[in-house]
């Protein structure tokens, strides 16, 4: 009641408002709510035991979520071996990304996709059935995609709509292999490399270089976690939270302007870290690397 999911119009009284009507007749939001309580909570509860217990980890299996579970497995594993728990994890990733923070106009419209050039190549590493490639090249005729994920997702994936199905391809590759297309202009990251602490992190930018080309750019769309003040209270405690939940997850975390550019910097020298901005009303930071040559990344960084 005083959050206001149930109110008391007079006493003794206990009435429904439209907060718990959405809670009774909305499937994916009660899977939201059951995958927070049920799989969320008890690993926040654990994380203080699981540093304790691994001091210093960056191991997937070794965070609040497996002391919670008794498991040795990752999360995301250890919730794949049930099926209806995996049911109610993907069911509710499904309603989180129906926020409007999260719509994919704030990557089309934000960055310069094709700049003049006839043929751009766009590779969406770990990018699940392919939405935003499909957006990206139903927007842009000059822009070519593939996909990329792991083979048992490639395998569920829908074909893409007849007018971009040229543009549009899947590939399975496993990110923390070395990348198999070369010379693409774009490698895009959605909301992969905040699931995995630094030392994993690295591993996937790392599998990128043999791939890269001179003025290739990795983009990396993500929450960004600004210095305290800069955001409203409640937004802040958002993207905290956010935060705290990967770290309870996956021993992972959300990362801020100089994490970003220290890890781009430690998995190779040639990524410069070129800007990280956040487009009016999306509540993902649009982050952006481009190689070079090691004296050209020096000589931006001492300018």
């Amino acid at each position: 009641m005083t959050f206001r999911i149930f109110r008391e119009p007079r006493e003794g009284v206990v009435a429904h408002t439209a907060a718990s009507r959405v809670l009774a007749e909305t499937p994916l939001l009660q899977q939201w709510v059951g995958q927070t309580c049920e799989d969320m909570w008890p690993a926040a509860t654990r994380v203080v035991d699981a540093m304790a217990r691994w001091p210093g980890s960056e191991e997937p299996n070794e965070a609040g979520f497996n002391v919670a579970n008794d498991s040795v497995d990752p999360a995301y594993v250890e919730i794949g071996k049930d099926e209806q728990r995996a049911e109610r994890f993907a069911d509710a990733m499904t309603f989180f990304h129906q926020r409007p923070g999260l719509d994919m106009k704030y990557l089309l419209e934000d960055h310069e996709w094709v700049s003049g050039r006839d043929r751009t190549l766009f590779v969406d590493v770990g990018g699940s059935h392919g939405p935003v490639s499909i957006a990206l090249a139903e927007k842009f005729p000059s822009v070519h995609c593939i996909v990329q994920d792991l083979p048992e997702v490639i395998e569920k994936a829908n074909a893409p709509p007849s007018a971009v199905a040229s543009r549009v391809e899947f590939m399975a590759h496993n990110f923390f292999e070395p990348q198999p297309v070369c010379n693409a202009d774009f490698y895009y990251f959605r909301w992969i490399l905040h699931n995995w602490s630094d030392k994993y992190a690295l591993r996937i930018l790392r599998s990128l270089v043999p791939a890269m080309k001179h003025g290739a750019r990795v983009i990396v769309n993500e929450f960004y976690v600004p210095p305290p003040g800069v955001l409203s209270l409640y937004r802040e405690r958002d993207v905290r939270g956010y935060d705290m939940a990967m770290k309870e997850l996956q021993n992972a975390k959300e990362r801020d302007a100089g994490e970003w550019a220290r890890l781009f910097e430690t998995a190779d020298p040639r990524f410069f870290m070129r800007e990280i901005r956040e487009p009016a009303g999306s509540d993902l930071a649009i982050i952006v690397a481009e190689w070079m040559a090691k004296d050209e990344v020096e000589e931006k960084q001492t300018a």
